[in-house]
């Protein structure tokens, strides 16, 4: 389309494979593995407590639909 509007091209392109091997292996050795793994066991975590918390909700619909108001 910016080629029939007369306009230079709008888009290019964003890494190359060189550029993304070097940020992995810069990541690599930049320890934030260790930062990653934290973050994945804290969010396991939150997710077994939210987990937690909807089955004892779950359980107490179930009594209040079994009781008669």
């Amino acid at each position: 389309m910016d080629k029939l509007m007369g306009k230079p091209k709008g888009q290019k392109v964003a890494a190359t494979r060189e550029d993304i091997g070097k940020e992995i292996s810069t990541l690599e050795n930049s320890g934030e593995e260790n930062e990653t793994q934290k973050i994945a066991s804290t969010s396991a975590r939150t997710l077994a407590q939210l987990l937690e918390q909807q089955k004892a909700l779950a359980d107490q619909i179930m009594a209040w639909r079994t009781q008669d108001f």
